[in-house]
């Protein structure tokens, strides 16, 4: 029996939707306080953050972008709020699940595997996982606000193994290097990454960061996670 630990977005579902909807809001934010960027501004923004692995890719292109700390606090609560704003309606068409998604996590729960929601996320998401049947898969339901700690902090990692119990193994499941992969491998998972959405450019620094296995389709998860379960434990 495993214990698989699971990012939430674009691993269960895509973030890119959600991610243009953030830059679009940060541009609107920045505008009104008398910076107005292009969308290619911001997409080279991100894509340096996420290139130098800040641990949020869009307050880091803020922080490039505001003139001080208090355009900073300001652009960031807008952001906030443009998600918090957003309807139930709304909210759900950026957290559309792969196709693939449901398959999977019924079948690892029914072989007996111990699932672990590990994601930088809100209790909306949840939420949302709970209104689409998904969240009883999962032996611990917790993201990091409901949890006080956030990824890469080791301590995430070893707050949520400990509340899933002893295992045979640990597999982490993520799409980035540097909050999923890394701090897994520093604690000596197994790790598997599907390269999806707005990190997909990210690259390994060295051994210590490089992913056991890597995927590109959602749906290509069955299969890797299948044979990760096959081969023998470390």
């Amino acid at each position: 029996m495993a214990t698989i630990l699971f990012d939430i977005g674009n691993v269960l579902w895509s973030d890119e939707a959600g991610d243009a909807f953030t830059l679009a809001n940060m541009g609107d934010a920045l505008a009104a306080l008398g910076h107005p960027v292009t969308a290619q501004t911001l997409a080279v923004a991100q894509a340096r953050a996420v290139a130098h692995w800040a641990p949020s890719a869009w307050r880091a292109a803020i922080e490039s972008l505001a003139a001080d700390a208090v355009e900073v606090a300001a652009v960031i609560d807008a952001v906030r709020a443009s998600w918090d704003a957003l309807s139930d309606a709304d909210y759900a068409a950026f957290t559309t699940p792969f196709a693939s998604t449901a398959p999977l996590l019924e079948s690892l729960a029914a072989d007996g595997h111990r699932l672990v929601l590990a994601s930088n996320n809100s209790p909306r998401a949840l939420a949302r996982l709970e209104a689409l049947g998904l969240l009883r898969h999962f032996a611990v339901k917790e993201v990091s606000e409901t949890l006080g700690l956030a990824k890469p902090d080791l301590r995430f990692f070893e707050t949520l193994l400990a509340a899933a119990g002893p295992c045979d193994r640990a597999i982490m499941v993520g799409d980035r290097i540097d909050n999923d992969i890394a701090p897994a491998r520093a604690l000596g998972l197994c790790t598997l990454r599907l390269r999806h959405g707005s990190h997909t450019a990210q690259e390994p620094r060295g051994p210590e960061s490089t992913p056991d296995r890597t995927v590109d389709d959602p749906a290509d998860l069955v299969v890797a996670l299948t044979e990760v379960l096959a081969s023998p434990a470390p």
